[in-house]
C-alpha cells in the first residue's frame, strides 16, 4: 500500500467526504517535480495529480488525460471557486478547438494544485483562480466538479 492509499484509507474512515479526502490528498503533490507521464508526489504531470488523488477518494482507478478528465468525469460546470466547497472539481483550460490542454486539482478553500512545466523550478504549486487564469492566457478557463464517469456520447452513472 502506497502512502498515498494509506492517507486515504485513514481520511475515509475518519468521515470525511469525497471531496475533503481529494483536497487533502492533493497537497501531498505540492513541491513535487514536474514529470510528464507522472503521477505520484516524487513526480507528476497535471492530470496525473489529479487522477491519482481522485482514484483514491473515489475507489475508481482513473489515470487519463486532461481531456479526458474533462469530457467523461468532470462534466458538472460550476458557477465560480465559491461553489466548489467540499465537492471534488477541478479547473481545466481548453484550446481554441474546446480540448481542456490543462487540469488543476481543487484542494479546497478556493485553491488548486497546479503541476506545470510552467510553474516556477518546475515544480506543483498552490494556486488560486485568478492566479491560473493569468497563467493560461489564451485558453478558455473552466470550473467544473466530479459526476463520476461517463461513456462517449455522454451517456454513463453519476455517482
Amino acid at each position: 500500500m502506497s502512502g498515498l492509499d494509506g492517507m486515504a484509507s485513514g481520511l475515509r474512515s475518519g468521515g470525511r467526504t469525497r471531496g475533503e479526502v481529494f483536497g487533502l490528498l492533493l497537497r501531498q503533490f505540492v513541491g513535487a517535480p514536474y514529470a510528464w507521464g507522472g503521477s505520484g508526489p516524487s513526480g507528476t504531470d497535471c492530470s496525473g495529480s489529479v487522477c491519482a488523488c481522485l482514484s483514491r477518494a473515489t475507489g475508481r482507478s482513473i489515470r487519463v488525460t486532461a481531456d479526458e478528465l474533462y469530457r467523461r468525469q468532470f462534466t458538472e460546470d460550476a458557477a465560480g471557486p465559491g461553489f466548489l466547497s467540499g465537492r471534488i472539481a477541478a479547473a481545466f483550460f481548453l484550446d481554441g478547438e474546446g480540448r481542456a490542454v490543462h487540469v488543476a486539482g481543487h484542494m479546497g478553500d478556493g485553491l488548486f494544485l497546479n503541476a506545470s512545466s510552467i510553474e516556477e523550478g518546475r515544480r506543483a504549486r498552490v494556486r488560486t483562480w485568478p492566479e491560473l487564469c493569468r497563467m493560461y492566457p489564451g485558453f478558455a478557463p473552466r470550473l467544473r466538479v466530479y459526476t463520476g464517469p461517463r461513456l462517449p456520447g455522454g451517456k454513463g452513472a453519476a455517482v
